[in-house]
């Protein structure tokens, strides 16, 4: 899950829109385009650092991960939500984590 997340995070930071629908939610890829994830996170971080996982055992394919990105020059806390499943609306210990988008972005826009 932290691979997935660092990986999300590596291409957000390069504009590789690509990378990160591949890495996306496969119930949210089910609802959403590339194009429609282009026009929801609109300008790239200039880095990124994981602060903390929150991982438990009693929902396994659940994972909220805690992050600090630079975004316009200034320091910004997000947590990440990701969610392992094998296909929409499933979620499965077999699956695939995938980063839900909208998790990422929900507090970048807001004025601190």
């Amino acid at each position: 899950m932290e691979n997935t997340i660092k990986q999300f995070c590596q291409a957000w930071s390069k504009n590789d829109y690509s990378k990160m629908y591949r890495l996306s939610q496969i119930t949210w890829k089910s609802n959403n385009t590339k194009k429609y994830l282009k026009r929801l996170i609109i300008e790239k971080i200039q880095g990124f650092k994981i602060l903390s996982v929150d991982f438990d055992e009693k929902h396994p394919c659940l994972c909220d991960i805690n992050l600090q990105v630079k975004h316009k020059g200034k320091l910004k806390e997000l947590k990440a939500r990701l969610i392992k499943e094998n296909k929409p609306y499933s979620t499965s210990e077999e699956g695939t984590w995938g980063v839900n988008p909208i998790s990422v972005i929900r507090n970048l826009y807001v004025k601190s």
